[in-house]
């Protein structure tokens, strides 16, 4: 697929502008550790909702949502309480702010202490969370790496790889110019243009029909949005091996839960 020149100078304006934003930030990021770190903690909350909307929205999370949709059908809604678990997520939006706003700290380090003071377990506890987050960040980049290329080889007459690079590069320039102040401005920005391609995506799609026979010609489970322990009869049958162990539905479920 070929992209218009039109949409293509619209992507790499988007890349120039986010990179010329983390520079013109820089000064007021970092007048201090907090501006850095922090944005001096004192960011109106509807702003670091707006900016959550697209931390939490990947590429390689939509593919995956994707293909999970087409082929498990309505039941794919099910699956995300196994990708990111809602009775966790729960959890921190109830009570995770509260307790880091009043502890007054920066770091996981200094959470750590605040937490279990200053003693040796507490310093192996400190340990074993550094190197568990180093090596999830580690796993996550990779994950992101993937995603991105297999995205941007589909549009771009580049390679998987140089498309990666592309897209870290602009995203640690404004990431390690701007620190938070950066990170929030541009997953604001980034929020309203996923939210108007949605909407624009879905008219699109509903004014052209576009799906409607690809659902029509699907066995009967596949438009039940109820879970159940197996899926429909035949699924092994009709689904790549990389899918086919969500025929267990129910204990994947109970598992996610």
């Amino acid at each position: 697929m070929k992209l218009h020149w039109i949409d293509t100078s619209l992507i790499i304006l988007y890349l120039v502008l986010v990179g010329i934003l983390g520079l013109v930030i820089r000064k007021k990021a970092s007048s201090k550790l907090d501006n850095y770190y922090l944005a001096g903690r004192n960011v109106p909350w509807w702003m670091l909702g707006i900016a959550g909307c697209s931390s939490y929205i990947d590429i390689g999370g939509t593919m995956a949502m994707v293909g999970a949709l087409f082929y498990l059908g309505l039941k794919s809604v099910w699956m995300t309480h196994i990708f990111w678990g809602w009775f966790i997520i729960a959890g921190y939006m109830a009570f995770q702010a509260k307790w880091i706003r009043r502890s007054g700290v920066m770091t996981f380090a200094e959470w750590n202490e605040t937490r279990f003071g200053k003693n040796r377990d507490a310093e192996m506890a400190r340990l074993a969370s550094a190197i568990f987050l180093l090596v999830l960040m580690i796993f996550n980049l990779m994950y992101i790496a993937v995603g991105i290329g297999k995205f941007a080889e589909a549009f771009f007459p580049i390679s998987r790889w140089q498309a990666t690079l592309i897209v870290f590069g602009v995203v640690g320039l404004y990431v390690t110019v701007a620190g938070f102040y950066g990170v929030i401005i541009t997953d604001m920005i980034q929020t309203v243009l996923i939210a108007a391609g949605a909407v624009l995506l879905t008219i699109i799609i509903f004014s052209n029909g576009i799906g409607i026979d690809l659902a029509q010609s699907q066995p009967a489970g596949w438009s039940q949005l109820a879970p159940s322990w197996n899926l429909w009869d035949g699924y092994l049958n009709s689904t790549p091996a990389a899918y086919q162990h969500f025929d267990l539905f129910g204990p994947l479920i109970f598992i996610g839960f």
